[in-house]
């Protein structure tokens, strides 16, 4: 059985009880991204139900979790970035979850072993349209683009971020990766090979899947015990493809 929460607390909530009184006999959830994501799990634990998190996994109660590895993959976005030139690298983040927290951290870890202070202006948060599944980061990474002192490069917690941004690049003149470079995150196929296809660290997703579904079989199975619990992490693999150039800086009409 097979349900999207559409990144909905709410509507994964129906499923979620749906699913109990089917008498299941195990899940794997990839929770929503807005609130009542921890009243969820304590549904699921107060009916004694094995499951599996991916991607996301509460700070609130432990349970198996197959998640990326996501820390090392903003450090390794980053690091990527430091070592084509650039200095001033902008970070695009989105709804506070995991996830994205943990490739701030890795962004962060970078910047600081490479000596490079940390500007709180250059993080922007994008805004995510649930209802259409959109994400749109344009105008703010446009004001970062025309300050006094603009980033060269962008990292994107989410290559969600990157149609809307390459569409407002292109409308204002900045070339990629020659005055603006990026990376993203995800691998997402259809955003990955756009017109100029995306540098991005590749989400593992076959391997989450295949590791969750290991842990709900144990459990099914009776091979683990319903209270042990285990959380795995996965590491993601840069993908250099044609967005991320050496570092330059220049004015939208090309003057440097």
């Amino acid at each position: 059985m097979f349900g999207d929460s559409r990144e909905n607390s709410q509507r994964e909530a129906r499923y979620l009880l749906k699913y109990m009184q089917h008498r299941v006999d195990g899940l794997i959830v990839y929770p929503a991204l807005d609130q009542g994501f921890d009243d969820n799990i304590q549904q699921l634990l107060n009916y004694k139900i094995p499951f599996v998190l991916i991607d996301k996994y509460s700070q609130q109660y432990t349970t198996d979790s197959v998640v990326c590895d996501d820390v090392y993959g903003g450090y390794t976005a980053t690091r990527h970035l430091i070592e084509q030139g650039h200095r001033c690298i902008a970070y695009i983040t989105g709804p506070s979850c995991t996830p994205l927290n943990n490739r701030r951290k890795g962004y962060e870890q970078a910047l600081k072993e490479a000596g490079i202070p940390l500007r709180q202006d250059i993080i922007i948060r994008g805004d995510y349209d649930t209802l259409n599944d959109q994400y749109n980061c344009a105008e703010p990474a446009l004001d970062l683009l025309k300050s006094s002192d603009p980033p060269t490069a962008f990292f994107l917690s989410t290559d969600g971020f990157f149609p809307g941004l390459y569409h407002a690049l292109h409308e204002a003149k900045y070339a990629i990766p020659d005055q603006v470079a990026i990376v993203g995150f995800g691998d997402v196929h259809n955003i990955s090979f756009m017109d100029i296809p995306l540098t991005t660290m590749a989400y593992p997703k076959r391997q989450v899947g295949t590791a969750a579904a290991q842990l709900l079989f144990e459990k099914i199975n009776g091979t683990r015990p319903l209270n042990e619990n285990k959380q795995i992490l996965k590491r993601p693999e840069l993908i250099i493809r044609n967005t991320c150039g050496a570092a330059k800086q220049s004015t939208p009409n090309g003057e440097r």
